[in-house]
């Protein structure tokens, strides 16, 4: 992986400074006689024409005094606000080579400005004086919290009620079971057969459920009650409403329900249902282009989970602030939620069941 991923940008005056470099005019920074490394601080990084770098928004590098190490890599996303942090290995060479996350550069200065080039690709670095444009991720660790001894439905997500947190299981019919986060124990798994939208997306009670039926194209959302293995209301938003959106979560908000999942023109989308009739009552995009596997609202706020990240999402659906989780490297998370203040993520581990961890934000 090559800073976060590789974006492409048009740029017609980078390339005209790459031309500078294949003229040889620029000089190439080296080592101080001191002994520390000439790019040695803040820099904003702008790809050059052709060059995919980064997230396609604000990104900067900070390197170290010395002249190998690790340089610290963050980059925001223009389109929805998530930022990528990482540290990417460097080393520069006495020739003027740098070696840069596995890429070979050389090294140019331009007035102010630092180019780094090679066959393919151009980075222009301007130092950066004064308050850095991205702030770093914050950190969280994943603390392992219980790990029963039970199957993953493929389509589980996480949901919180009471003192208990909602998922299906693998088991045959999917059932629903209840993990208790007092004891930890797991309550007795319940399948629901009165409809086939038994994928559990948001929990209003112990027994009352809405679930879609991961089939086709899942526009369908069902409110049912589980304990009378009953259909109480169920609503197709694309036949009522023109959304074409494949629902995968969601989080009842204390008075509705809230339904999320991308639509056919790749948006993610938070319809928001009569938590009783299901009738549409508003929707809106949310970090557009993000893979996200679930969301929480804890207190007022919304977080999404995004990879292993927990993403913070504002009211204008934009990330307001990212943290990347610890602890979750031998584990795929599928889903997050909240018992009172205490957050939780649902993981899938190496053998396919289910694995708990408890997270604490910064």
């Amino acid at each position: 992986m090559r800073g976060l991923r590789r974006f492409r940008v048009a740029a017609m005056g980078l390339a005209c400074l790459a031309a500078l470099v294949a003229c040889g005019s620029p000089g190439s920074p080296k080592p101080r006689p001191d002994g520390t490394f000439a790019l040695e601080g803040l820099w904003t990084v702008t790809p050059g024409e052709g060059t995919d770098y980064g997230a396609g928004g604000t990104n900067t590098l900070e390197f170290g005094s010395e002249a190998s190490g690790h340089a610290s890599f963050i980059s925001r996303s223009k389109a929805n606000g998530i930022k990528s942090c990482e540290a990417q290995p460097y080393e520069l060479l006495a020739d003027g080579t740098l070696w840069l996350d596995g890429w070979a550069y050389e090294v140019h200065e331009l007035g102010d400005l630092v180019l780094l080039a090679n066959d393919t690709d151009t980075l222009v670095l301007r130092r950066v004086d004064g308050a850095p444009p991205v702030t770093p991720c914050p950190q969280a660790e994943a603390v392992p919290f219980a790990s029963p001894a039970v199957p993953l439905g493929d389509f589980s997500v996480l949901n919180g009620v009471g003192a208990n947190l909602y998922f299906n299981t693998g088991a045959a019919g999917n059932p629903i079971v209840a993990l208790d986060v007092v004891s930890k124990a797991l309550g007795t798994a319940r399948t629901y057969t009165g409809t086939s939208h038994r994928w559990v997306v948001g929990a209003r009670s112990s027994d009352l459920f809405y679930g879609h039926c991961a089939c086709g194209g899942s526009t369908v959302i069902a409110h049912f009650d589980l304990a009378a293995n009953t259909a109480l209301a169920d609503v197709d938003v694309r036949e009522e409403y023109g959304t074409n959106v494949t629902f995968r979560y969601g989080y009842w908000d204390g008075a509705n329900f809230v339904a999320g999942g991308r639509d056919d023109r790749d948006r993610n989308l938070l319809v928001t249902l009569d938590g009783n009739t299901l009738q549409r009552l508003s929707q809106r995009e949310f970090l557009p282009g993000a893979g996200v596997s679930d969301v929480a609202l804890v207190g007022s706020e919304l977080l999404a989970l995004v990879g292993r990240k927990v993403v913070v999402v504002g009211a204008d659906g934009i990330a307001e602030e990212t943290t990347d989780l610890g602890g979750l490297e031998a584990v795929t998370p599928v889903g997050i939620a909240a018992v009172g203040s205490d957050l939780f993520v649902l993981a899938r581990d190496a053998e396919g069941n289910a694995a708990f961890f408890q997270v604490d934000l910064p």
